[in-house]
């Protein structure tokens, strides 16, 4: 189990708050395990941890057996007759876009209690690592119960906008970066757009001044200015 916590939420920290346990504990467990099966699970830095070759391969073992425990436990309650928990399902990214997401959509309205966990399969994640604090940022997505974030697993870490961009156009993985960095890309097919029928509400715009009281001549256009830009 902490394992799988520690693999599923990338921080050791996150984990520990999770199963109420002290994060040094935490690694201490993963540390033992790590000596008893002789090989290494985990990257790590002082932020957080990335699975290796071998963590991966334990980990999607991990999940298949922790999905059966589930399973099992459900059915010990004598709550067989209600569909919960949460489907884990690697998919084509093609077909499960266009085969199995319609599909899932109308199940999960019927099942509320259901949860999914669906990966676009073969292919690796190019994620944001924001400068700021030195982590990856989540995706935005709206699902049919609304909007959702998720961390995906990434292969390619970038911390510049247009470094991302430039890891997908050259075929390195998928990324979610602002439309307005793309259209050249998109316009000419180098990039093009996934599941857009789970595209994110756009992100807001806030302007920070010290007071709107005595407000120049010259705020007040670039203020306009910039509401023109995003009223379209």
């Amino acid at each position: 189990m902490a394992f799988s916590r520690t693999a599923r939420l990338g921080s050791f920290a996150a984990a520990a708050r999770e199963l109420g346990c002290a994060p040094s504990t935490l690694a201490k467990r993963v540390a033992r395990l790590e000596e008893a099966l002789g090989v290494k699970l985990f990257h790590r830095t002082t932020r957080q941890v990335s699975l290796t070759p071998d963590g991966e391969h334990l980990f999607r073992r991990c999940e298949r057996v922790l999905s059966e425990v589930d399973e099992l436990q459900a059915e010990a309650a004598g709550s067989r007759g209600t569909v919960s928990g949460t489907l884990r399902l690697d998919a084509p990214l093609t077909y499960g876009r266009r085969v199995l997401m319609p599909a899932l959509a109308r199940l999960l309205h019927v099942h509320p209690a259901l949860g999914l966990d669906l990966r676009l399969r073969a292919h690796a994640a190019i994620v944001f690592r924001m400068p700021s604090s030195g982590r990856d940022r989540t995706w935005q997505l709206m699902g049919p119960q609304g909007p959702l974030e998720c961390l995906p697993r990434a292969q390619v870490q970038v911390n510049d906008g247009e470094g991302m961009v430039a890891a997908a156009v050259a075929g390195l993985g998928i990324t979610q970066v602002p439309d307005n960095m793309v259209p050249g890309e998109l316009e000419s097919g180098a990039l093009v757009e996934l599941l857009p029928e789970c595209r994110p509400p756009a992100m807001p715009i806030s302007i920070v001044m010290p007071s709107a009281r005595l407000m120049p001549p010259r705020v007040r256009a670039l203020i306009a200015l910039l509401e023109g830009l995003h009223s379209h």
